[in-house]
């Protein structure tokens, strides 16, 4: 009976999770093929937040590697799978494993060891992705890897994928009109690291100090829009809890 109640914990919290869940904004663009789609990153985070709140967690227990070749995995080739096991943890102690896989596919700028581990952000994603039924955007939205698949068509009707809504303000430096397009993905990680390790702290005014004087460093590596755009959000409600916490006003 005692088990019994702990998996009616863990199931009834995974469908209050599953209530919560949204379909999420399209924040990354694939350029070569010009379609939206929802970044990994993105689904991570908005999924943890999720689990979170419902007393779940989820986490990676062990993960192989199986070699073996495929060919035209999403237009390129496989050299093989990464097979992983998470487990979905209940605050109760209740856990259940869950087991999938991803095909690891390298190629050019992207080895064996980068791409063994992209596949494994990316199924990181998938797996939230079907452990909290997170829906579609719409008709639109493609995979979110982002993957350049040869095959992709865009939809005749309509080729062009609406426009995000986006941000106005990283604060009152960033604006977002006039951010130029370029490269800069990794720089970027480094600051969404810094932004929520600012925003762990417990709120002061050297922590606020800080968060003000990242703005003009950001605009000045010019990023590409889809990348400031999730630098923004990650960055605009750490602020305002900072500034509200310490009585500052927006």
């Amino acid at each position: 009976m005692e088990t019994t109640e702990r998996q009616s914990k863990l199931a009834i919290a995974l469908v209050e999770a599953q209530k919560k869940t949204r379909a999420l904004a399209k924040d990354a663009e694939n350029r070569h093929h010009r379609y939206y789609y929802t970044s990994s990153e993105y689904m991570i985070e908005a999924c943890r937040a999720t689990l979170s709140q419902c007393g779940l967690s989820l986490s990676l227990e062990e993960w192989t590697f199986e070699p073996g070749e495929a060919k035209g995995v999403g237009g390129k080739d496989a050299i093989g799978r990464v097979q992983l096991t998470y487990c979905l943890l209940h605050t109760s102690g209740e856990s259940r494993p869950i087991r999938t896989s991803t095909f690891v596919c390298p190629e050019k700028g992207r080895p064996p060891d980068k791409a063994e581990f992209a596949a494994m952000t990316e199924n990181l994603a998938y797996t939230l992705r079907s452990v909290l039924l997170v829906p579609r955007n719409d008709d639109l939205a493609e995979d979110i890897s982002g993957r350049d698949d040869s095959d992709y068509e865009p939809r005749r009707s309509d080729p062009t994928p609406p426009r995000q809504s986006e941000p106005r303000r990283l604060d009152e430096v960033l604006d977002g009109d006039d951010i130029p397009d370029s490269s800069g993905d990794q720089l970027a990680d480094e600051f969404i690291q810094e932004i929520r390790r600012l925003g762990e702290l417990e709120p002061s005014q050297e922590v606020l100090a800080k968060l003000e004087r990242l703005p003009p460093e950001i605009k000045g590596l010019n990023f590409a829009r889809p990348t400031y755009l999730r630098i923004v959000k990650i960055y605009n409600p750490i602020m305002k809890d900072v500034r509200e916490a310490l009585g500052v006003p927006a």
